[in-house]
C-alpha cells in the first residue's frame, strides 16, 4: 500500500447546524392601539425542538396618546378620560401582536398572525422589560438574490439504517459527508482500498421527489444522538436531514405549510415505527448557501421505541415506500395520513393494550369511513331465501305490535304513539343500517383482497370452547370496551391472551391496509411474526396457518 488513505478520508461538511440563532434589531407591531415596540432581539430554535424569541424593550410608540405608557400599549385596555382624571383597568395582555421583524446582518426574520407574547422583567415607572414572543409560523430570508434550488428538512427522531448509494449524489452540495474523489491513476489494491475508504460514510436513504433524486442522510454524530434517544437521555433530537429539488414548487410560507415533504414524515414514521417530525424546512441555492428558512410548529414528539414496518438493513425499501406514496391516488388525503399516524402510535412502547386497540380502531375507521364502509345494510348480506324469511317474521311482529298500539291509543295516546314507533322500527332497524366495526373491517379486507377474515374464522370455528365468540364479534366487543369503557374486563388469563392476539393481528392488518393503499411492492416486517421476516403485502393467503397471524 503506497497511497496515503488520509487524503481521501470523508470529512463532514459544515453547511448544516441543528441549532439556529438570529440576533439583531427587533420590532413588534401591535394592532389596537396601533403601535410598535423595538429593541435588541434574540431568536433561537434548537435541536431538541425548543424555541425562544426575546425582545429587549428599548423604545415604543403608538399612533395615539398613551396615558399609561408601555403597559397601556400591550394591555390593549381603554383609558377612561374624565374632567380631572384618567383611569384604566389593569387586566391581561390583550393587545394583539400581529407582526415581528428581526433584522440581522445576515437577513430578516419575520412572523405574522396572532403572535402570543408575555411581558417579563417589567419596570412600571421606567417602562422597561422584555417581550417573550411565541409565533406559530416564522421565516428567515437571507440577504441573497439567489434562486432556491434545493429544500432541506431536518428530521426529529429518525433512527434507521442508511445503506443506499448513487454516484449522482456522491458530490451533492448538501451532503453531510461528501464522497472524496479517488485519484484516477491508482491501480490494484491502492485503487480498491481507496474506493472503500472514500465511501465509508457514503450511506443514504434514496428516493425520488418530482422525478428528481432526493435523499436522507444521517448527521455527523448520528450514533451518539441515537444512543441518547434510545437511553432516554434526550426526548427529541434532530438525527438526519432530508434533501430534494425545489423544482416548480413555491417557497412562500403560505404554500410551504402544505408541502409534500411534511407528509413524508408520516411515511417515515410508518417505516421506522417512531413518531418523527421536523423543526423547519430550508431552501438553499445551487451551491448550498441558505436562501430561506421556514419554521412551522407541527409537533415535538418524544422518542419512543415502536414497531418498524420496514427495517432498512433487511428490507432496504424506505425510499421505495416514499416513492409509492407520491404516486398513490390516496396521497395527501386525511384518512391515509391519519391511518399512518395511528399505526405508528399503536406500535409505541409502553402503551396499555386498551390504548393500542383504541389507536388501531381509529386508524382503520378513518379508512373505512373514506371507503364508505362504516355502515352496513344487514338485509343485503343475506341470500334471497333467508332475506325473505326474515322480512316475513319482522312484518308479522310489526303487525302484532300495531294491534297493541291501536288498542292502547284511545286511553293512553302517548303510549300508543311509542308503540307505533316500535312497530315501524321492528321492520326497518334489525335489517337496516348497522354500525359494526367488525363488519367494516371485514368489508375493508374483502375490498383490498386481504383474506385475513377466512383465516381468523377458521381458527375460531375450530376451537369454539376456547374462543366462544366469532372473530367479528370479538372486534366489536374490544372496540366498545377500549373506546367507550376505557378498559378490557378480563376475567382470566385466557381473556388476556385472546385480546393480545386479536390486537397484534389487527395491528398487522392496519399496516398492510396502508401498504396496499400505497401499492407498495417491497417487503415488510409483519407485526404477528416475532422473528425477523421479509414478507410481501399479500403474504397472507386463505390457507395461511393461523399461528402466523398470532393465534394458537
Amino acid at each position: 500500500m503506497t497511497f496515503d488513505l488520509s487524503h481521501i478520508t470523508p470529512v463532514p461538511a459544515s453547511w448544516f447546524a441543528p441549532t439556529v440563532e438570529y440576533e439583531g434589531h427587533g420590532k413588534a407591531i401591535f394592532a389596537n392601539p396601533k403601535g410598535t415596540i423595538e429593541g435588541p432581539a434574540k431568536v433561537r430554535f434548537d435541536e431538541f425542538g425548543e424555541s425562544s424569541v426575546e425582545l429587549e424593550i428599548k423604545t415604543y410608540n403608538s399612533e395615539g396618546q398613551l396615558h399609561f405608557g408601555l403597559f397601556e400599549l400591550v394591555s390593549g385596555a381603554k383609558p377612561v378620560v374624565e374632567e380631572k382624571s384618567v383611569s384604566m383597568g389593569f387586566g391581561g395582555l390583550e393587545n394583539k401582536c400581529t407582526e415581528l421583524i428581526v433584522t440581522t446582518p445576515q437577513g430578516a426574520f419575520t412572523a405574522s398572525g396572532n403572535i402570543i407574547f408575555s411581558l417579563r422583567q417589567y419596570k412600571p415607572f421606567k417602562d422597561e422589560g422584555k417581550l417573550d414572543l411565541y409565533p406559530l409560523h416564522s421565516q428567515f430570508d437571507a440577504n441573497s438574490s439567489a434562486y432556491a434550488e434545493y429544500w432541506v428538512m431536518p428530521i426529529f427522531n429518525l433512527v434507521s439504517d442508511f445503506i443506499g448509494r448513487h454516484p449522482t449524489l456522491d458530490h451533492h452540495p448538501l451532503r453531510i459527508f461528501p464522497t472524496p474523489v479517488v485519484p484516477p491513476n491508482l491501480t490494484g489494491n491502492d485503487a480498491l482500498y481507496a474506493k472503500i475508504k472514500a465511501n465509508e460514510k457514503n450511506r443514504l436513504i434514496i428516493f425520488e421527489f418530482d422525478g428528481q433524486l432526493a435523499f436522507i442522510e444521517k448527521l455527523e454524530d448520528f450514533e451518539e444522538r441515537k444512543r441518547k434517544l434510545l437511553s432516554g437521555r434526550e426526548r427529541t433530537m434532530v438525527t438526519a436531514v432530508m434533501v430534494g429539488k425545489v423544482g416548480a414548487h413555491p417557497t412562500e410560507l403560505t404554500y410551504v405549510k402544505r408541502w409534500p415533504p411534511f407528509e413524508f414524515l408520516s411515511v417515515l414514521g410508518l417505516a421506522t415505527g417512531v413518531e418523527v417530525d421536523a423543526p423547519w424546512i430550508e431552501f438553499r441555492d445551487a451551491e448550498g448557501a441558505l436562501v430561506r428558512r421556514t419554521h412551522i410548529r407541527t409537533g415535538q414528539p418524544p422518542y419512543s421505541w415502536g414497531r418498524a414496518a420496514i427495517r432498512e438493513d433487511i428490507h432496504g425499501s424506505t425510499g421505495h415506500l416514499l416513492i409509492k406514496y407520491q404516486s398513490s391516488p390516496e396521497r395527501g388525503k386525511p384518512h391515509l395520513l391519519t391511518a399512518m399516524n395511528y399505526a405508528v402510535k399503536a406500535g409505541l412502547n409502553g402503551l396499555t393494550l386498551e390504548d393500542t386497540f383504541d389507536f388501531l380502531c381509529r386508524g382503520l375507521e378513518s379508512v373505512c369511513d373514506a371507503y364508505g364502509l362504516k355502515k352496513q345494510n344487514l338485509l343485503r348480506r343475506l341470500d334471497e331465501t333467508n332475506a325473505a324469511k326474515v322480512s316475513d317474521v319482522l312484518k308479522h311482529a310489526a303487525e302484532e305490535i300495531r294491534l297493541v298500539a291501536n288498542s292502547t291509543k284511545p286511553y293512553d295516546h302517548r303510549q300508543g304513539t311509542v308503540l307505533e314507533q316500535i312497530a315501524a322500527r321492528t321492520q326497518t332497524t334489525p335489517t337496516g343500517i348497522d354500525r359494526s366495526f367488525g363488519l367494516a373491517v371485514v368489508d375493508l379486507l374483502k375490498q383490498l383482497d386481504l383474506p385475513d377474515t377466512e383465516v381468523a374464522d377458521r381458527i375460531y370455528a375450530s376451537n369454539p370452547s376456547y374462543y366462544r365468540e366469532s372473530w367479528v364479534r370479538k372486534l366489536n366487543v374490544y372496540r366498545a370496551d377500549a373506546v367507550h369503557q376505557g378498559y378490557f374486563d378480563f376475567q382470566n388469563e385466557t381473556d388476556i391472551n385472546q385480546a393480545f392476539r386479536v390486537t397484534r393481528h389487527l395491528q398487522d392488518i392496519l399496516i398492510r391496509v396502508i401498504l396496499k393503499m400505497l401499492r407498495y411492492e417491497g417487503k415488510y416486517q409483519p407485526s404477528t411474526i416475532t422473528l425477523t421476516a421479509a414478507e410481501s403485502v399479500d403474504w397472507v393467503k386463505p390457507n395461511t396457518p393461523a399461528r402466523l397471524l398470532g393465534y394458537s
